[in-house]
């Protein structure tokens, strides 16, 4: 059973903040629950909890109604969180399902997965089917990070490299070899800068120059990073039970966080109007949230606004805000292929691998009989129509 506790410190003046978190278990499982924490009251609506995968969930990424998470099953399972329904199972990739990241444009949503077999696979939602497969990293890729306009994205791999991939011509725009192996990679909300975890190191880089601009040191080594809305402060979780606050302009620790009793595992920010809140996770199988403050002090597992109880060893955690909108997103590229011209103005290196056709992919879809809907699989003639696209590419 999932057990629900409310601390009742909330400030009388806080503003309302809403958001649906998601988290996966080392025993198959997913919990979705929705957050409602007003100055009266908090409450909680459990919406799911399912064991779709056969083994530990991996990754999970959420967007509008759609939820997706990976597995050591190597499948990526899809969910409809209105109908409460298993949409269907992706298959491409093999190994383990390392890291999903979902990039939504004005016309199309695609979800980025990586995979321990070293590629990163793209998937239109609209049919789900995998239009594109980058391949390079000679090793498991461990994180992957969209950029805001979405013609870019970085990863990090096994094999101690960084690279930047250009999404409007599919290729490998540049790779740099790292000291050592990093675990994640971010890009900061303005852009201009993009974070790398390496153990105990994260690293900030500047577009403009490629050089390091900022270097902190953690304690132990970094599970989870954040970055605040206006891409001042970074907040870390890492093998501690305590949350780092960093504020990126002094590279200075503002204050800590004693948010769980066991390792951090994912940290979030959720920015609203008049406050920026905070959702942590842990191995001691807590999900809890936090206010934080206007001005730097610590903070004790006695300031949490909110804390759910699973009983569960959590994995990972996707958290969507209710106010969620595309409108902050500047000049994003819905569409992934595009013109060598035009991918040439987004980059000013470009490797020279070519371009990966796609596999034979599948997506089986399984809806209730109550609600009447067919089973839908890729069609032979969709297959068809893709292949004289790639050939007249």
């Amino acid at each position: 059973d999932v057990i629900i506790t409310c601390c009742c410190r909330l400030p009388v003046t806080a503003i309302m903040v809403e958001y649906h978190v998601s988290v996966g278990t080392y025993n198959h499982s997913l919990y979705g629950a929705d957050i409602y924490i007003l100055s009266s009251e908090k409450r909680h609506e459990l919406q799911y909890v399912y064991e779709p995968h056969l083994g530990p969930v991996t990754a999970m990424a959420v967007c509008g109604t759609t939820l997706a998470s990976g597995s050591t099953d190597e499948t990526i399972k899809v969910y409809d969180l209105v109908s409460q329904q298993e949409q269907g199972t992706l298959y491409e990739q093999k190994g383990t399902i390392t890291d999903l990241q979902f990039f939504e444009g004005p016309e199309k949503t695609h979800l980025f997965s990586a995979s321990e077999d070293g590629s990163i696979a793209i998937w239109d939602t609209k049919d789900w089917e995998c239009v594109r497969v980058l391949r390079g990293h000679k090793g498991a890729v461990n994180s992957i990070s969209i950029h805001p306009t979405g013609r870019l994205a970085l990863s990090v791999g096994n094999d101690r490299t960084l690279r930047l991939w250009n999404l409007l011509t599919g290729r490998s725009g540049y790779t740099s070899k790292l000291k050592s192996v990093a675990t994640l990679v971010q890009w900061l909300p303005n852009g201009e800068s993009y974070a790398i975890a390496m153990g105990k190191l994260i690293q900030i880089i500047s577009v403009a120059d490629g050089k390091v601009s900022k270097e902190y040191s953690i304690d132990t080594p970094v599970l989870s990073m954040d970055f605040s809305s206006k891409s001042d402060i970074l907040v870390v979780g890492h093998g501690d039970p305590k949350v780092q606050v960093i504020e990126l302009s002094t590279g200075s620790a503002l204050y800590t966080i004693e948010a769980h009793t066991a390792r951090v595992r994912n940290v979030r920010l959720v920015p609203t109007k008049d406050a920026e809140y905070l959702v942590t996770s842990s191995s001691d199988g807590f999900i809890r949230t936090w206010m934080l403050p206007g001005k730097p002090k610590n903070l004790t597992l006695e300031d949490k606004l909110f804390e759910m109880k699973t009983g569960e060893r959590l994995t990972c955690m996707s958290v969507l805000h209710a106010n969620d909108t595309q409108e902050d997103k500047s000049d994003p590229q819905d569409d992934i292929p595009e013109d060598e011209e035009s991918a040439n103005k987004t980059t000013n290196k470009t490797g020279n691998g070519k371009q990966n056709t796609k596999k034979k992919t599948s997506m089986k879809r399984k809806t209730s009989d109550a609600e009447g809907k067919k089973t839908k699989q890729i069609s032979k003639e969709g297959k068809k129509k893709k292949r004289r696209k790639e050939e007249k590419a």
